[in-house]
C-alpha cells in the first residue's frame, strides 16, 4: 500500500488528515493520521521530495525518474526493492535480535509485527482485524 501511495492520497489540509489507501482485492481505506505523522510529511515533501508536486499523481515515494513524451515521471519502488533495502538497514544494527536479520525480509513483516504488538498490547482483535483491513476475523487470528 506504501509503495503505490500518491500525493492525491495524502489529505493534510483538513482538521482530521487521512491517508487514502488502495489494499488487496482493490479495498479502499482511510486511515487518520496524527499531528506527528502529518508534520513529518510535510518535513519530507518540503526538504526531501524529487518529485512534482503540481502532479497529484506523482507517487510519494520515487525511486527513479523515466523519460516519457512530457518529460520526467516519477517511479515508484517496487516491494522486493523496498524489501532488500530494508534488509541491508537491519543487518547495519547488532543490537536488533532477529531471526530475519540476514534472511529474506518482507514488508508483510512489519504488518504482522504492528498486529502482534497491538495484541500483545491487548487490543481487540476486532479492531485489529478492521486496522489490517481483513474482511475475516478468521484472517487475523492466523497473525
Amino acid at each position: 500500500e506504501l509503495i503505490n501511495l500518491k500525493l492525491k492520497d495524502i489529505n493534510l489540509k483538513v482538521k482530521n488528515p487521512y491517508i487514502s489507501v488502495l489494499g488487496k482485492g482493490n479495498k479502499v481505506r482511510t486511515l487518520l493520521i496524527d499531528i506527528y505523522v502529518v508534520s513529518q510529511v510535510k518535513l519530507y515533501l518540503e526538504k526531501e521530495y524529487r518529485g512534482d508536486l503540481s502532479d497529484s499523481n506523482s507517487f510519494l515515494i520515487i525511486h527513479a525518474f523515466k523519460a516519457s513524451r512530457r518529460g520526467l515521471k516519477s517511479e515508484n519502488y517496487t516491494r522486493q526493492g523496498i524489501s532488500y533495502n530494508l534488509s541491508k538497514i537491519l543487518t547495519k544494527f547488532p543490537e536488533i535480535k532477529s531471526e530475519k536479520v540476514g534472511q529474506k525480509f518482507t514488508l508483510h513483516s512489519f504488518r504482522r509485527s504492528r498486529a502482534i504488538h497491538l495484541y500483545l498490547a491487548g487490543m481487540s482483535i476486532h479492531y485489529i482485524s478492521n486496522f489490517l483491513g481483513h474482511s475475516s476475523i478468521f484472517t487475523t487470528e492466523v497473525y
